[in-house]
């Protein structure tokens, strides 16, 4: 690799390296399934007047996330489905204004949160806001669960979100809702999307099997946060948790007969 930067002109090796500085502090592709917290944009921050930079890592994303089903199917962009790649053209401008610092980190975040929003609400979906914590915290759940672009899949998280206690729904508000800038920890829960995506995936194809499902990876998802909420004037700061050890059991047969016994899950 070092002999191949040396072969490019000095504009573009500089280019190349700034795009593997920002993917040490940004991953691209947690932003866009609303993984991420507002606080992890901060590393776009490094390409400012850069655009040439960006885009190019950019670019570098789409071709990764493109070639993502390759060890199923090496004969195309199997991954870069419609919504797929409309999502990501829903990113690449909020990020722009990251990196043009344009707004500030929660305002860039919510746009992504805001599109998404519409989009439901263009399928008939009720109006979510992001100024209003609760729906805020569904559009992230939603997102993360990567059921935007279908109406009757909203319905279902919506279902599922509304089924569980008050408590429980109000630890996902308050663990949903902390950005890591200067309001204390953020919990970044790796993985999750891929979790409720699978975790769909072995559950009845039958609404009452699914929105129990969701209940309980919402449950799961509660007792990452673990009481984490907002404290404005603490430092920020942002936690990864790695929860890919999940896998192994959103895939068993327990679960997909009883999804409840998530619940004995340690995290």
């Amino acid at each position: 690799m070092i002999h191949s930067l040396e072969r490019l002109e000095e504009t573009q090796r500089k280019d190349v390296l700034l795009g593997l500085k920002l993917g040490s502090t940004l991953n691209i592709a947690q932003f866009a399934q609303a993984e991420s917290v507002p606080g992890s944009l901060e590393g776009a921050k490094v390409m400012s007047g850069n655009r040439r930079a960006f885009n190019l890592k950019f670019l570098e994303v789409l071709f990764d996330v493109a070639g993502a089903a390759a060890n199923i199917d090496a004969r195309g962009a199997k991954a870069m489905i419609e919504p797929v790649y409309r999502n990501y053209k829903m990113v690449h401008p909020i990020l722009l204004d990251v990196v043009e610092n344009r707004g500030t980190l929660r305002q860039n975040y919510d746009k992504l949160l805001t599109a998404h929003g519409e989009k439901l609400q263009q399928q008939g979906f009720r109006p979510l806001s992001v100024d209003n914590p609760s729906e805020r915290a569904l559009l992230r759940l939603m997102i993360m669960g990567r059921r935007t672009s279908n109406r009757k899949q909203a319905d279902l998280f919506d279902a599922a979100f509304n089924r569980l206690s008050q408590p429980e729904r109000q630890v996902l508000v308050d663990g949903l809702n902390v950005d890591g800038t200067n309001d204390g920890e953020a919990i970044l829960p790796y993985y999750m999307p891929a979790i409720i995506s699978e975790g769909l995936k072995n559950t009845p194809d039958e609404p009452e099997g699914k929105i129990e499902a969701l209940a309980s990876l919402m449950r799961l998802l509660g007792r990452v946060y673990n009481g984490s909420k907002a404290k404005k004037g603490q430092a920020g700061t942002i936690k990864e948790v790695n929860l890919r050890h999940v896998t192994k059991v959103i895939h068993g047969e327990a679960f997909k007969s009883d999804p409840r016994t998530l619940d004995q899950l340690a995290v």
